[in-house]
């Protein structure tokens, strides 16, 4: 019986082609079968093919005209191995990647094997194919342990996969490696990163094909969401702020040149941002970190009416995601952690002049009481909500989530512990109010993986942490980001925390010793709103 067979996808240049048959010529472990199925070719390409001594049993499939999806299942019907390991021609195997491939697939059962991809740059590449071959290699990240493989990581290029499981999946179709993986996971199959699989990606192309092809994958991904909205969170369409800050700005820029769908784009790149407060400071007491002045507060939130944000209920946003629905453009969703007495006196009165909802998390043992977890600091013995004013602000239209039972970090918890903490702060809420508790904050912002399954087993529908940044649909609904609003913040660095998600100054607003400020026009407009009308 054949072990493996190698599926090698040529579009016909016969100098790629070579060097990709060389390169499995030199693995330390031989390939039982190799099946080079060509969609273009040329009088090189046979020639090479025919010349070729090879050491492994070599077979071509004329494909000429094929979709890239037909041409690999007509491999896949073709070969009766055990397991298939599919590469690009333009990827050069390291000596080891068909042993590591093996290695892993026969530890199975049930397994898609991700090996490693490399981009390696000609000295002449523009500097275009250079950003794109960098933001493309996601590897790195899973290289470093940074995120756990995933079918989002699925990529034709060097994937090994058991064959019958690729059959009944239905093979490949034309469109990203995502949706294969999703229906891979369907089949039972878990991911595996193999970092020693190593491929070499011959990346020679200019700007013009680089254009090309993500136009391509832009439009494929579309087409995909469009009809299996499912795919949104594994789809490059999901993660617009999942790059650098300089990419994010070159990506809005290019998307000004004009988008067929506008509304989509402009969901999709201006996705919901959670603001993240705390304590609110009465008149005269001085801000900090965690206490911010109730007239700064107004002037946000007068910001927020003027300048046409969304704001949501956390419930709300949470609800779009599960049925895949993409919220309004410029959405924002306000939170307040502990549950301290001023934010029904301070904050619920702004919130209510402009009907804003909002969410605040209770420690639930500690209502009524003090902060009695921090044993110093600027909250520490700061007053708390009563059962009165949370049912009072409940009426009001305030929702409420669970913050443990003692704003431990759970993190630093025996598993028993962590479980009561998380599902106690729950059914003590449900309890005390009589209504359904569906979100959760992590105390401290700590969380690891046992923390983040044990509050998605608990029930609740999404969960904060306290991970900067924007709500991409990639982002799981159990590890939200949000942006912490600091008392002592100036208003540009609120602003730029609604634009890029970024809670810190930025580099190109430092100047005046540090503290950027809005202009005259900008502040007197935002006094004026913030002031206006009768309060509450």
């Amino acid at each position: 019986m054949i072990e493996l067979c190698v599926v090698v996808l040529s579009y016909g240049k016969a100098e790629l082609l070579r060097a990709c048959l060389e390169a499995l010529r030199h693995q330390t472990v031989q390939a039982s079968e190799v099946i080079v199925v060509v969609c273009g070719a040329s009088d090189a390409t046979r020639a090479m093919l025919d010349s070729f001594v090879s050491r492994f049993r070599l077979r071509v499939i004329w494909q000429i005209g094929s979709s890239p999806g037909a041409a690999r299942n007509r491999a896949v019907e073709a070969t009766a191995a055990h397991y298939c390991l599919f590469l690009d021609d333009d990827v050069i195997a390291d000596s080891r990647l068909v042993a590591e491939h093996l290695r892993v697939q026969r530890q199975g059962p049930g397994v898609a094997g991700l090996g490693q991809l490399i981009a390696r740059l000609p000295p002449s590449a523009d500097g275009f194919a250079r950003y794109v071959a960098q933001e493309w290699d996601h590897h790195t990240r899973l290289q470093e342990g940074a995120q756990a493989p995933s079918c989002a990581d699925c990529s034709s290029a060097n994937l090994s996969v058991p064959r019958l499981a690729l059959l009944k999946a239905g093979g490949f179709v034309d469109s990203s490696g995502a949706e294969l993986g999703y229906r891979l996971e369907r089949q039972g199959l878990s991911f595996v990163h193999i970092p020693e699989a190593i491929g070499h990606r011959d990346y020679r192309k200019g700007f013009r094909e680089v254009a090309t092809d993500a136009e391509r994958a832009g439009a494929a991904s579309v087409e995909l969401y469009a009809h299996q909205p499912h795919m949104l969170p594994y789809l490059q369409l999901g993660a617009f702020y999942d790059m650098s800050r300089k990419a994010i700005l070159l990506r809005r820029l290019l998307l000004t040149l004009g988008v067929p769908d506008r509304d989509t784009w402009q969901r999709l790149t201006r996705s919901p941002v959670i603001l993240m407060y705390h304590a609110f400071g009465k008149p005269g007491e001085p801000s900090s970190r965690y206490a911010i002045p109730g007239r700064r507060f107004a002037r946000q939130m007068a910001w927020l009416k003027w300048r046409g944000y969304h704001v949501l209920g956390l419930e709300e946003f949470l609800r779009d995601r599960c049925e895949y629905r993409l919220p309004l453009a410029r959405s924002v969703i306000l939170t307040f952690d502990d549950g301290y007495a001023d934010n029904r006196a301070v904050a619920y009165p702004i919130l209510r002049r402009y009907g804003f909802p909002a969410t605040i998390f209770l420690v639930s043992g500690g209502v009524g009481d003090v902060n009695r977890w921090d044993s110093d600091g600027e909250l520490a013995g700061r007053p708390l909500l009563s059962w009165s004013d949370v049912r009072a602000l409940l009426h009001g239209g305030v929702r409420f989530g669970a913050h443990t039972q003692s704003h431990v970090a759970l993190t630093a918890v025996s598993p028993d512990r962590m479980k009561d903490e998380v599902e106690g702060s729950r059914a003590e809420l449900e309890r005390a109010l009589g209504v359904p508790i569906f979100t959760f904050a992590y105390p401290h912002g700590e969380l690891d993986a046992a923390v983040q399954a044990a509050v998605e087993d608990a029930g609740f529908l999404g969960a904060c942490s306290c991970h900067t940044g924007v709500n991409d649909p990639i982002v799981p609904s159990h590890a939200l980001r949000r942006v912490e609003v600091r008392g002592a913040g100036s208003f540009i660095r609120f602003a730029l925390a609604l634009w890029l998600g970024i809670p810190g100054q930025s580099q190109f607003y430092r100047r005046n010793g540090g503290q950027a400020q809005a202009g005259p026009r900008v502040r007197g407009a935002l006094d004026k709103e913030a002031t206006d009308g009768n309060q509450p």
